[in-house]
């Protein structure tokens, strides 16, 4: 959208105040740091979806990419020259100004190819949608590990577990989902462990050159634990392990959350929400562990990804800041606050996942089968799942991403049934099975960085930058 030039043109950008964080009730789209260029992805239940995002180049200021500040070439200090998209009215003007020598068309193109298509349209997942491959769980148990100091709020006050299933449910509509929550006094060990993630009194609880925030105490701790509750759980359900900090001190210092990978792989592993004194009034816990779970099955940020053509991972920092525009979006996994649900862009992607990890997982079933000489008694109702496999590629053509999935699952569950009625054994992965923590002893670990410019390659990025963080809790 370009509204400039009109006659009647007026200065302006948008605000968006209908939604407040779930626990405090504190509504984000009051703030001036929230002012908006652009926005869409909104899910409509019961409603034919409505793909549309518009980014007006005619609106500012833009606080999110600070495209209104057109002097300052490194607006987020990483040492890098920024690349932001001006308002419209800069292109062309004076030499010390962002838009000197810059035409509209290429920004605009990089904006729809890596903030509209890689970012919100068609994001690559940053986890498996399987979960536990090749055997996909028929349930999913949510397992909330509430931690809380002596003095902190009371849980009911920050954490709300029926909406997080509520909303996390409709990543996989065709799992069962439960909750069950567990409640502890965030103390001993573990008290111990917390502290060393964050490095407080580290020559106390770890030496210096120990404490790190790659989490690894924490992360045997909770690897411990969760051996303990998967033990006992049927082979079919999968565990997701969320660890709640509910604080009575300051360690935070604004972090929200984390979602761990087993260091090993590249598999998920642990969901970390955290809140304190320090964020009271702002945010409970309900949202946070909605994002992190999100991350969990599958789903990314919208200001970072990655590029397929290029192999080029990038976030909203130095060549590609103007991507946290990609933010303006409705979704719970953005960082902005003003939706805390998924939305459209969220829900397609994810039912595209399971479209492919149901197809994917199914020759991975029948590869076992032949490998046990099963597949004269099996293949019979093999082809009657290539059939409904070739109705889900043509509800996928037609961007039916929900009913393509729904296919998917449904072949997938025909085949696994016959294959294990024919007397073979599908076991799911279970990454904690094969850990001790987070050492590896020299084998190949997934990439990860401390920062969000760009790299080649697939790789795993932080939770969020300083500058983002700052961004997310300006005024």
């Amino acid at each position: 959208m370009n509204w400039y030039g009109r006659p009647d043109f007026r200065f302006h950008s948008y605000v968006k105040q209908s939604e407040a964080e779930t626990d405090t009730g504190f509504e984000f789209g009051k703030r001036d740091s929230r002012r908006l260029i652009a926005w869409g992805g909104g899910y409509q239940n019961k409603a034919e979806p409505q793909r549309l995002w518009f980014y007006d180049l005619s609106a500012n200021p833009d606080p999110w990419t600070n495209s209104y500040d057109v002097v300052n070439p490194d607006v987020d200090g990483d040492g890098r020259a920024d690349v932001r998209h001006p308002p419209i009215w800069e292109y062309g003007t004076r030499r010390n100004n962002l838009g000197f020598g810059r035409f509209v068309s290429p920004d605009l193109a990089n904006t729809v190819r890596y903030t509209a298509i890689n970012l919100l349209f068609t994001p690559s997942p940053i986890y498996r949608a399987e979960l536990t491959p090749p055997e996909m769980p028929d349930e999913i148990e949510l397992r909330l590990n509430v931690d809380s100091g002596a003095e902190a709020a009371a849980v009911e006050r920050v954490l709300k577990p029926a909406l997080v299933q509520n909303r996390v449910a409709v990543l996989n509509p065709f799992a069962k989902f439960s909750t069950v929550v567990d409640r502890e006094t965030l103390q001993g060990d573990l008290r111990d462990v917390y502290d060393c993630f964050f490095v407080i009194d580290a020559e106390d609880i770890c030496s210096p050159e120990f404490g790190d925030t790659t989490g690894e105490p924490l992360f045997r701790y909770n690897l411990q634990d969760l051996r303990e509750d998967a033990a006992n759980a049927p082979d079919n359900k999968y565990v997701l392990p969320s660890y709640l900090f509910n604080d009575d001190a300051d360690p935070t210092g604004g972090l929200l959350g984390i979602a761990y990978d087993d260091s090993e792989t590249g598999t998920q592993s642990f969901v970390y929400s955290f809140t304190s004194p320090n964020l009271a009034g702002l945010y409970g816990l309900t949202d946070t562990t909605v994002h992190e779970i999100g991350h969990h099955m599958s789903l990314s940020h919208p200001h970072d990804g990655y590029d397929s053509e290029r192999d080029l991972s990038y976030g909203a920092s130095g060549p590609f800041l103007y991507v946290n525009s990609g933010d303006q979006s409705a979704s719970i996994m953005s960082y902005i606050d003003l939706t805390f649900t998924f939305g459209q862009f969220n829900l397609d992607s994810q039912y595209r996942y399971l479209t492919a990890a149901y197809l994917n997982n199914t020759g991975a079933i029948l590869d076992i089968a032949r490998y046990e000489g099963k597949m004269p008694k099996v293949a019979p109702t093999a082809i009657k799942a290539d059939d409904l496999f070739a109705q889900a590629k043509a509800e996928y053509a037609k961007m039916n991403y929900f009913q393509a999935a729904k296919l998917g699952d449904q072949a997938y569950r025909m085949v696994l049934n016959e294959v294990q009625a024919n007397g073979v054994e599908i076991e799911g992965y279970k990454w904690y099975e094969n850990l001790e923590g987070l050492s590896v002893n020299g084998k190949a670990e997934p990439r990860v960085v401390n920062n969000h410019l760009p790299y080649q390659g697939a790789v795993i990025f932080p939770e969020e930058t300083p500058f983002q963080r700052a961004l997310r809790l300006s005024r």
